[in-house]
């Protein structure tokens, strides 16, 4: 599991560029901000193996999901989801999620049915 803070970019192309310069940063808190005039957002990332690669996506945020054939691949796919999904948000009007603190997350064991 990986926080990501971002700030918005004022192009898709600036975001792609800065997300590869923060792209060793991840799964630490990463700040992006050369270039960017918006607010922070901060946004826990799921990364998990998938049946050709990894799947991330972002639980705050529906439908902000990627893949990618590497753990590293999936952090900075996700990175550009996130920017672009928010951009989105905000273009639309709509109100970005901010999480609540503190997440916790378990793994818990469920005896199967006899």
């Amino acid at each position: 599991m990986a926080q990501v803070s971002i700030r918005l970019a004022a192009g898709a192309a600036a975001a792609r560029a800065a997300a590869e310069r923060v792209q060793a940063a991840v799964p630490a808190t990463a700040t992006i901000s050369e270039g960017y005039t918006l607010e922070n957002y901060q946004f826990t990332v799921v990364i998990e193996p998938d049946e050709e690669g990894y799947h991330a996506y972002v639980p705050v945020l529906p439908g902000c999901h990627t893949f990618g054939a590497t753990i590293d691949e999936a952090r900075t796919n996700i990175l550009e989801a996130i920017e672009l999904h928010v951009e989105s948000m905000l273009q639309d009007g709509e109100t970005v999620p901010i999480e609540r603190e503190p997440l916790f997350i378990t793994r818990l064991s469920v005896p199967a049915a006899a």
